[in-house]
């Protein structure tokens, strides 16, 4: 069988079952030139275990930073209570937008042109959203998850365990005290593990 992480892999073989990890091939649309906003970037679907609901909470104790919080995804679960927290965030805080569903392409052009992207959903696989961001050289702070164990074998992202971590290195990334490599690390990675071109020749 095939799954998309290693961890899932070494489970299943342990059960018996033989599994390949056929890692998930994203399209790489990088260019060179693109100026990165200040701006931190959250990308999911909104359902309970993606915890969207950090995200806000993140956007408000960030407030006036200088830097915009935007919001990117469709409602899956939880509707009314998920649109309540945007609508009070939007209403209260200038640095904040939810700019609802979008196409993978279209949050590349978003992802090409931003500094930060921030990851909380509950551990499963091995996101989409974090290649995308890794492919457009986004400093990635998952929340307490590293899948695979990749962002800290490779130093291609930090994995705050505590909401009062991630603030505090989204504070210094802001300030500039961030490791400066750390985005190009991040795309090192995933072109050599999550290309479409390549993967297709390693599978086929």
């Amino acid at each position: 069988g095939g799954t998309n992480n290693a961890s899932h892999a070494k489970t299943l073989s342990a059960r018996g079952s033989k599994a390949v990890p056929i890692m998930n091939s994203i399209e790489d649309n990088y260019r060179e030139g693109i100026a990165k906003k200040k701006r931190v970037v959250w990308v999911a679907n909104l359902k309970p275990r993606k915890r969207p609901e950090l995200f806000i909470e993140l956007a408000r104790c960030l407030r006036g930073s200088g830097y915009e919080f935007v919001m990117i995804g469709r409602f899956q679960a939880d509707t009314a209570r998920y649109l309540r927290l945007i609508d009070e965030e939007s209403a209260s805080n200038p640095d904040f937008g939810y700019l609802g569903g979008m196409s993978p392409r279209e949050v590349d052009e978003i992802l090409l042109e931003s500094e930060i992207f921030v990851s909380t959903c509950e551990p499963e696989g091995f996101p989409n959203n974090i290649i995308q961001a890794c492919l457009a050289k986004c400093v990635i702070i998952s929340f307490n998850y590293d899948p695979d164990g990749v962002l800290g074998r490779y130093a291609a992202g930090y994995v705050p365990e505590t909401f009062a971590g991630m603030v505090e290195i989204i504070q210094n990334l802001m300030a500039g005290k961030g490791d400066k490599e750390m985005a190009e690390r991040a795309r090192v990675y995933a072109l050599e593990h999550h290309s479409l071109g390549r993967n297709m020749a390693r599978f086929n």
